[in-house]
């Protein structure tokens, strides 16, 4: 039965094994077509720009032009476009690939307003104010603060008063709804408005013609994070991020109307006969030059419409996604234009064509529509302001699923108007469309009177909810405004991921290096299971869409160092074996089960740490949290699971294993330091430590970044050296504040950050403070125009890098970092308590992490300015602290592990002797898990770049503390607070129980045998 059991495990340990690999390298395999493309756009980018500079916008256009091309196929599985390809690889953050990131917050200020039906009752307006106020500086998401604030303002009047006259909530609220049922029925709409508002998002961002964006929502804060990668203009991003979504009812051209066929064969001929070289052609009604296609009319570019006979249809034709930029160059040159009726304007279709409504010939393409605009007008005759109710349906006689919208009064008598003209006009259709995309042209059979109608248009139920959805936006309207903003050029990105990258692979050598000279074949199979395990870590990141960061990276780093951790756990608990006189390879089956305890309490806090960084952080920090996990849950796959099987199966062909060199083999076995004895030197250096921190804090306080007091900084690049004084001076004078100035590691670099026009809001407000800070180093000698310096991918003096950070995201960073820090404690006391059943444990542990978070901040504030790189207390750092908190706790915890161990072993001895037994015999492990995470974040330190110096040092500094304060801090601890002089526990202990390491204790075995 045993065996049986061990070879289903094997089975099942294989079986994930496997998969996993085959999942991995399907994820790389589609690595090598998307360089590809990537290379013939690079070539075709640096062709274009040598003649306008523009490299970006030609890479970007060309990537664009690829989106729904068939680059790669996989036979008999699945053919990949360029833009399937691309979602399935590992995503490049803004840090490691140049670009924009933008968090904005959903503004239900205005969406209050309407849901009120514009009410201007002065209690209902100051309690807007308030609320808009209170989010500031509060985390409570906007609904409540209004809540609260209409408390304090109304006088007793119910929220009823003010909802109830909004047509649209009839059924919902009337003026006897309970408060508590008003605010239900709000903050569902509310959340409805913000998914709505994201989704809209989501599909402007792919009119940006960005490769590979990411856009992610955090629904309790309404916030919206944009990610940008290798964005060109900033401006018109920023103008289709928080331009208000607009719903408009147009009536239509048909394909058979007077000048739109005519108007596309004779765009058609001009263009080819241009294109030939002939110029002659310049009669509307000259056709000498048309034929059966043109540069516009072709299979591959623009397809008429000919499934309807003589051409009675809105829809006029299809196209790719890929062409539609190139039609519409076509379409509005003048030349062009002239062709067609004066009122038409040419919309297209907010989805592809599904494949059963006209084959494979339009399968995914887009349609064409012409709407008629009024003559002397540009508004729509009926907007989305009038409707007030829209849900989806199936019609009880066909069973085909229909929108039905209900309109207020003003509405249902101009859509009666509209209606009856398109029924009178052969049942011409209504167009439909929310920002330029026509999203349905329904067909009107009669006329539609009393504000009630339904839409067909072989709608599933989804995508009648989404347009439903849509219809409802009309009347429930919610802006965005950006709080937090960032960009980065392209060089750094490219800088960043070269340091990373030399960090990356000397770090794997480092460890490879290391594991072989000390665990000798040991360390071969610890090599081998460390590759798979970055194998799989990129691999898995990349099959759950991760975006990679520089922060990310590290986090891959530091799980390389946890793995290994691992490794030396069970190899110091097989050599304990060893010398013990057990047979090799039931040390090797001991060991392996015998380590997994300890192995797992250290892992799990760490884990706890990443799921608390994954629910408090934003953006990059969010995606640090990400890695983290993934990395913990790989590396103990691998060096627990995969390293077993590679063991065995060199066990089971013969190889004699061997876990040590002849120099390495009694390294600290037999130590025997009174390490409890010192603890009151060690509290008195600690509490000095932590003392003049404090001191310093009051004194010097911290280098806070933007992310937590708000503000503009600028990473400035120049052509040549400068006087710090001077940039002070000269940006102080146009700035009416002084802005703080500091060089950053890389030469000639300077960082500057302000808070000048923070408080306001605007898509202009950024290009103003850049234009003021390009008038002050103009008069600090710079010489550089506007549009070179705000250009990230310049060569000259330049912005490298900026961000914005609002006052509420600051506000709402600072909160979360303090909840997500006192979560991580909370979390790890419960774990530890719950695992070790003493809280003297779990305090001792608690109070130490403590120790280590306090004393790594007081080498932030007492070095700060004085150190050649930053130090300002920002998210990453805040990382770096939840960071330093799990990985510390994993020395605590393997010593605590035998401390528990012991308590049972050596029952009756005093406590001190048992504490210094325990940390004596896992001495070893201590300081090479803790020696290897060390050297790691040394080299993330030295080769990992300025952007991460600050990250790298705080961990450095967190981790050489972390490993002091384990022996000295939190084992002392546990010591001082248990009363007991002598340690009870159980007097007999099975032998295969007893840890082996009690070997080298001679007497003491004795005594337990005895």
């Amino acid at each position: 039965n045993s065996k049986l059991k061990k070879m289903q495990a094997k089975g099942v340990v294989r079986f994930f094994l496997v998969a996993l690999t085959v999942v991995c390298l399907y994820q790389y395999l589609l690595i090598v077509p998307t360089n590809n493309v990537e290379s013939d756009a690079s070539k075709y980018a640096t062709e274009m720009a040598a003649k306008d500079g523009k490299w970006n916008t030609h890479y970007s256009r060309f990537l664009d032009s690829m989106c729904t091309e068939k680059v790669f196929s996989i036979p008999l599985i699945k053919e990949f476009t360029y833009c399937e390809l691309k979602k399935s690889q590992l995503a490049m953050g803004l840090d490691l690939k140049g670009g924009m990131s933008v968090l904005l917050q959903v503004d239900l200020k205005d969406f209050l307003k309407s849901m009120a039906a514009k009410s201007q009752d002065p209690a209902f307006l100051k309690s807007l104010e308030d609320a808009s106020e209170a989010q500031k500086t509060q985390q409570a998401d906007y609904i409540t603060l209004f809540s609260n604030a209409w408390k304090a303002n109304s006088g007793g009047r119910s929220l009823a008063s003010i909802f109830a006259r909004n047509e649209s909530l009839k059924g919902r609220v009337n003026f006897d709804t309970p408060d508590a049922e008003v605010l239900k029925v709000i903050r569902e709409d509310a959340n409805k408005t913000v998914s709505e508002t994201y989704n809209r998002l989501k599909t402007r961002i792919d009119k940006l013609g960005v490769v590979q964006p990411n856009v992610s929502l955090d629904a309790a804060r309404d916030l919206i994070n944009v990610e940008l990668p290798g964005i060109d203009n900033p401006e018109r991003a920023r103008d289709m991020l928080t331009r208000g979504a607009v719903l408009e009812f147009w009536e239509t051209y048909r394909l058979a109307d007077e000048g739109i066929m005519k108007g596309f064969q004779d765009a058609d001929a001009r263009l080819k006969a241009l294109a030939s070289g002939d110029t002659t052609q310049t009669s509307p009604g000259d056709t000498s030059a048309q034929s059966a296609e043109g540069p516009l009319l072709n299979a591959n570019m623009l397809q008429l419409n000919g499934g309807v006979q003589s051409g009675e249809t809105a829809l006029l034709g299809y196209a790719a996604k890929n062409k539609i930029a190139a039609i519409n160059a076509y379409l509005s040159r003048p030349d062009i234009k002239a062709l067609f009726p004066a009122d038409a304007v040419f919309f297209w279709s907010q989805k592809g064509q599904k494949a059963f409504e006209g084959g494979d010939a339009i399968a995914g393409k887009y349609e064409l529509y012409a709407i008629k605009k009024q003559r002397g007008r540009d508004e729509a005759p009926l907007d989305g302001s009038v409707v007030t109710n829209a849900t989806e349906q199936p019609d009880p006689r066909t069973g085909e699923v229909t929108v039905s919208l209900q309109m207020n009064n003003v509405g249902a008598r101009k859509w009666a108007e509209i209606t009856t003209k398109a029924a009178a006009e052969k049942n011409r259709e209504i167009a439909i469309v929310l920002d330029n995309e026509v999203v349905s042209a329904p067909r009107v059979i009669n006329p539609i009177e009393g504000g009630s109608s339904q839409i067909t248009g072989n709608f599933t139920i989804e995508e009648a909810q989404d347009l439903s959805k849509i219809l409802e936006v009309g009347k429930l309207p919610a802006g965005t405004r950006i709080v937090q903003e960032s960009q980065v050029g392209p060089s750094l990105g490219a800088d960043n991921i070269s340091k990373s990258l030399i960090t990356m692979i000397l770090s794997v050598i480092m460890l490879g290096i290391f594991m072989i000279a000390y665990y000798a074949r040991g360390g071969v199979v610890a090599v081998v299971a460390l590759i798979a395990n970055l194998f799989f870590i990129i691999g898995a990141l990349a099959s759950i869409g991760t975006v990679l960061t520089l922060p990310g990276i590290a986090g891959i780093v530091l799980t390389l160092a946890a793995a290994v951790d691992a490794s030396v756990i069970i190899y110091e608990r097989i050599r304990e074996e060893l010398r013990a006189g057990m047979e090799t390879n039931k040390a090797i089956t001991t060991g392996f089960t015998r380590s997994l305890p300890p192995i797992l309490d250290a892992n799990f806090t760490t884990l706890l740490t990443a799921f608390v960084l994954m629910y408090f952080g934003l953006g990059p920090i969010k995606g640090f949290g990400t890695v983290l996990l993934v990395g913990i849950i790989c590396s103990l796959f691998t060096a627990i699971l995969v390293a077993r099987l590679i063991t065995e199966w060199m066990v089971e062909r013969g190889t004699h294993m061997t876990y040590s060199r002849p120099w390495s083999e009694r390294w600290l076995v037999g130590a025997n330091y009174d390490w409890i004895g010192k603890r009151r030197y060690a509290y008195m250096v600690s509490g000095a430590i932590i003392a003049i921190g404090m001191v310093s804090f009051f004194l010097r306080g911290f280098e806070l970044g933007v992310d937590f007091k708000g503000g503009y900084s600028f990473n400035v690049q120049f052509e040549q050296p400068m006087e710090i004084d001077n940039l002070r001076n000269s940006l102080g004078q146009v700035f009416g504040s002084t802005p703080i100035v500091k060089a950053v590691s890389t030469q000639n670099t300077y960082n500057i950050t302000t808070s000048y026009r923070i408080n306001e809001q605007g898509p202009t407000v950024t290009d103003d403070v850049t234009a003021k800070l390009h008038e002050g180093l103009t008069k600090a000698g710079m010489t550089t125009d506007l549009a070179s310096f705000k250009n990230t991918s310049s060569t000259g003096t330049h912005i490298i890098s900026s961000s914005q950070v609002g006052p509420t995201v600051a506000d709402d960073i600072s909160a979360s970092s303090f909840k997500a820090g006192a979560w991580a404690l909370t979390l790890i006391f419960l774990y530890l308590l719950v695992r070790f059943s003493r809280w003297q444990f779990s305090l001792g542990a608690v109070l130490a992490l403590f120790h280590d978070v306090l004393i790594t901040l007081t080498f932030f504030t007492l070095l700060h300015g004085i150190v050649p790189f930053s130090l300002e207390i920002d998210q990453a750092i805040i990382a770096c602290i939840l960071t330093v908190i799990g990985f510390s706790v994993n020395d605590t915890v393997i010593v605590y592990d035998r401390i528990r161990e012991y308590i049972k072993t050596f029952a009756g001895r005093p406590k001190e002797e048992v504490f210094n037994k325990a940390i004596n015999t896992t001495l070893t492990r201590t300081l090479i898990t803790s020696g290897t995470v060390i050297a790691v974040v040394l080299m993330l330190f030295l080769f990992g770049g300025s952007a991460i110096r600050g990250f790298s040092f705080g961990i450095l500094i967190g981790m050489i503390f972390g490993t002091y304060s384990s022996v000295f801090v939190a084992s002392a601890l546990v010591v001082d607070l248990t009363k007991e002089k002598v340690l009870s526990g159980k007097e007999e202990v099975a032998k295969e129980t007893a840890p082996a390491a009690a070997a080298t204790e001679p007497k003491a075995k004795k005594a337990i045998v005895k």
